[in-house]
Protein backbone atom coordinates (compact mmCIF):
# COMPACT_ATOMS: atom_id res chain seq x y z
CA UNK A 1 0.00 0.00 0.00
CA UNK A 2 1.77 3.47 -1.21
CA UNK A 3 2.01 6.43 1.23
CA UNK A 4 -1.60 7.61 2.47
CA UNK A 5 -3.53 4.86 2.31
CA UNK A 6 -3.27 4.07 -1.69
CA UNK A 7 -3.38 0.72 -2.90
CA UNK A 8 -3.88 -1.06 -5.59
CA UNK A 9 -7.84 -1.30 -5.34
CA UNK A 10 -9.72 -4.93 -4.53
CA UNK A 11 -8.02 -7.84 -5.99
CA UNK A 12 -8.80 -11.43 -5.90
CA UNK A 13 -6.17 -13.08 -4.85
CA UNK A 14 -5.83 -17.13 -5.91
CA UNK A 15 -4.92 -19.86 -3.29
CA UNK A 16 -6.64 -23.01 -2.88
CA UNK A 17 -10.24 -21.38 -2.98
CA UNK A 18 -10.29 -17.40 -4.07
CA UNK A 19 -9.44 -15.41 -1.11
CA UNK A 20 -9.33 -11.74 -1.48
CA UNK A 21 -8.23 -8.77 0.47
CA UNK A 22 -8.68 -5.17 0.73
CA UNK A 23 -6.70 -2.30 2.14
CA UNK A 24 -8.01 -1.33 5.77
CA UNK A 25 -9.85 1.91 4.86
CA UNK A 26 -11.68 0.41 2.00
CA UNK A 27 -13.08 -1.65 4.62
CA UNK A 28 -15.18 0.89 5.18
CA UNK A 29 -16.58 1.51 1.81
CA UNK A 30 -19.50 -0.80 1.31
CA UNK A 31 -18.25 -1.12 -2.95
CA UNK A 32 -14.84 -2.47 -2.23
CA UNK A 33 -16.27 -5.73 0.06
CA UNK A 34 -18.67 -6.22 -2.63
CA UNK A 35 -16.34 -5.78 -5.56
CA UNK A 36 -13.99 -8.84 -3.69
CA UNK A 37 -16.83 -11.02 -4.08
CA UNK A 38 -18.19 -10.25 -7.32
CA UNK A 39 -14.46 -11.42 -8.63
CA UNK A 40 -15.19 -14.54 -6.68
CA UNK A 41 -14.07 -14.35 -3.05
CA UNK A 42 -15.69 -16.38 -0.31
CA UNK A 43 -13.41 -15.53 2.15
CA UNK A 44 -11.95 -11.40 2.30
CA UNK A 45 -9.05 -10.83 4.53
CA UNK A 46 -8.73 -6.91 6.21
CA UNK A 47 -5.64 -6.10 7.73
CA UNK A 48 -6.39 -2.94 10.07
CA UNK A 49 -5.12 -0.53 12.57
CA UNK A 50 -8.21 0.25 15.06
CA UNK A 51 -6.93 2.47 18.54
CA UNK A 52 -8.93 2.07 21.48
CA UNK A 53 -10.02 5.40 21.09
CA UNK A 54 -11.62 4.72 17.56
CA UNK A 55 -15.38 3.20 17.92
CA UNK A 56 -14.98 -0.27 17.71
CA UNK A 57 -18.32 -1.26 18.36
CA UNK A 58 -19.53 0.16 15.38
CA UNK A 59 -16.47 -1.10 13.32
CA UNK A 60 -17.57 -4.96 14.26
CA UNK A 61 -20.89 -3.96 12.76
CA UNK A 62 -19.01 -2.14 9.60
CA UNK A 63 -17.33 -5.65 9.35
CA UNK A 64 -20.89 -8.12 10.88
CA UNK A 65 -23.35 -5.84 8.19
CA UNK A 66 -20.74 -6.60 5.13
CA UNK A 67 -20.48 -9.93 5.58
CA UNK A 68 -23.91 -10.57 5.28
CA UNK A 69 -25.00 -8.25 2.69
CA UNK A 70 -22.41 -10.35 0.57
CA UNK A 71 -22.74 -13.49 1.94
CA UNK A 72 -18.68 -13.63 2.58
CA UNK A 73 -16.52 -14.73 5.35
CA UNK A 74 -14.54 -11.82 6.56
CA UNK A 75 -11.13 -11.97 8.65
CA UNK A 76 -10.43 -8.91 10.59
CA UNK A 77 -6.82 -8.72 11.81
CA UNK A 78 -5.80 -5.68 14.11
CA UNK A 79 -2.59 -4.62 15.92
CA UNK A 80 -2.40 -4.55 19.44
CA UNK A 81 0.10 -3.21 21.57
CA UNK A 82 1.45 0.79 22.20
CA UNK A 83 3.09 2.97 19.53
CA UNK A 84 3.85 6.48 20.63
CA UNK A 85 0.24 7.86 21.58
CA UNK A 86 -1.96 4.99 19.94
CA UNK A 87 -3.15 2.38 22.00
CA UNK A 88 -4.25 -0.38 19.36
CA UNK A 89 -7.06 -2.20 20.29
CA UNK A 90 -6.89 -5.72 19.02
CA UNK A 91 -9.91 -7.28 19.01
CA UNK A 92 -9.38 -9.11 15.71
CA UNK A 93 -12.08 -11.18 14.24
CA UNK A 94 -13.63 -14.03 11.83
CA UNK A 95 -17.16 -13.19 10.46
CA UNK A 96 -19.38 -15.96 9.17
CA UNK A 97 -21.31 -14.76 5.47
CA UNK A 98 -25.15 -14.81 8.43
CA UNK A 99 -22.86 -11.71 9.67
CA UNK A 100 -22.46 -13.61 12.71
CA UNK A 101 -19.08 -13.51 14.73
CA UNK A 102 -17.35 -17.05 14.88
CA UNK A 103 -14.64 -16.20 16.68
CA UNK A 104 -12.89 -12.75 18.28
CA UNK A 105 -10.19 -11.89 20.14
CA UNK A 106 -9.66 -9.62 23.08
CA UNK A 107 -6.94 -6.76 23.61
CA UNK A 108 -3.79 -9.19 23.93
CA UNK A 109 -1.54 -10.37 20.99
CA UNK A 110 -2.66 -13.83 20.45
CA UNK A 111 -3.25 -16.38 17.54
CA UNK A 112 -7.25 -17.29 16.75
CA UNK A 113 -7.62 -19.81 14.75
CA UNK A 114 -10.98 -21.32 13.15
CA UNK A 115 -12.18 -23.80 10.32
CA UNK A 116 -13.91 -22.43 7.32
CA UNK A 117 -16.17 -23.99 4.73
CA UNK A 118 -15.51 -21.18 2.16
CA UNK A 119 -18.37 -23.32 0.03
CA UNK A 120 -20.82 -22.13 2.62
CA UNK A 121 -20.37 -18.78 1.44
CA UNK A 122 -21.50 -19.64 -2.35
CA UNK A 123 -24.25 -21.96 -0.24
CA UNK A 124 -25.35 -18.84 1.38
CA UNK A 125 -25.29 -16.64 -2.07
CA UNK A 126 -27.43 -19.01 -3.24
CA UNK A 127 -29.96 -19.36 -1.01
CA UNK A 128 -30.28 -15.46 0.02
CA UNK A 129 -28.90 -14.06 -3.52
CA UNK A 130 -29.00 -10.13 -2.10
CA UNK A 131 -26.64 -9.86 -5.12
CA UNK A 132 -28.41 -11.29 -7.70
CA UNK A 133 -31.28 -9.36 -7.18
CA UNK A 134 -29.36 -5.53 -7.61
CA UNK A 135 -31.03 -3.05 -9.97
CA UNK A 136 -27.69 -1.72 -11.31
CA UNK A 137 -29.63 0.71 -13.73
CA UNK A 138 -30.07 2.59 -10.38
CA UNK A 139 -26.51 2.78 -9.48
CA UNK A 140 -24.03 6.03 -10.51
Amino acid sequence: MGAGGEGRGAEALSFSQCLSGTGRKDRHLSESVRTCVLKGADLILIPTANTKAEPLTMFEWEIRVQAMQNQVFIAMCNRVGREGDMDFAGESLVVYPSGDVIIKADDREQLIRCELNLAEAREWREKVPYLGTRRLEWYL
